[in-house]
């Protein structure tokens, strides 16, 4: 059912109970809740409803609850602003120090007395050209690049990002360094022995 304004009279039931209906309105209500039942239980439920939050005090925490706060507040301003204590700051070195003594430990066993006998590369294993690519090089820009040159990577890379290279047998180094050089948007470094 609609009242005059075109609202159904269901949607005007919370205003009817606040009493905020024009007087056109509120007979259009209270006609309709004559003949309806379910309307009136309708109101009655918002009466009780309405009731029952009027008769909730809201409290305020008071003096003493914004002083626990303003406490709160300054307690966690003072935690974020602190270095974090560390309740075992020997242990790393002391772990750094162990290792070290056994890796000491174990070189000096294994390079002692009685050790097996090593053999240094002569001179006819290939040089090793020490090439180090600018930080933006992709990979395929450097694979181009040594398939081009017929280089091939055996170490690396280093720490310091440091590749070895080395060239197929009875190829010019000198000339492969000097091509290595001249590639200065991918090449950054280029180091070889015989230079």
């Amino acid at each position: 059912m609609t009242d005059q304004t075109g609202d159904s009279v269901e949607e005007l039931l919370p205003f009817y109970v606040n009493g905020t209906l024009s007087q056109d309105e509120v007979r259009s209500v209270e006609s309709a809740l004559a003949d309806r039942p379910d309307l009136q239980a309708e109101v009655e439920a918002l009466r009780a409803m309405r009731r029952t939050m009027q008769s909730e005090e809201i409290q305020s925490p008071g003096e003493f609850g914004l002083a626990r706060l303003r406490r709160d507040i300054r307690s966690e301003a003072q935690t974020q602003t602190q270095p974090q204590q560390r309740g075992h700051a020997w242990l790393w070195p002391a772990a750094a120090a162990v290792g070290f003594a056994l890796f000491l430990g174990q070189t000096f066993l294994t390079l002692g007395p009685g050790a097996p006998s090593v053999e240094l590369a002569g001179a006819d294993a290939p040089a090793v050209i020490t090439a180090g690519f600018v930080p933006d090089a992709t990979e395929a820009d450097i694979r181009a690049l040594l398939l081009d040159l017929e280089l091939e990577i055996v170490s690396g890379p280093s720490a310091l990002g440091l590749y070895g290279l080395q060239a197929v047998e009875g190829t010019d180094i000198a000339d492969l360094v000097q091509r290595l050089e001249e590639a200065d948007g991918l090449v950054e470094t280029v180091d070889w022995e015989g230079d």
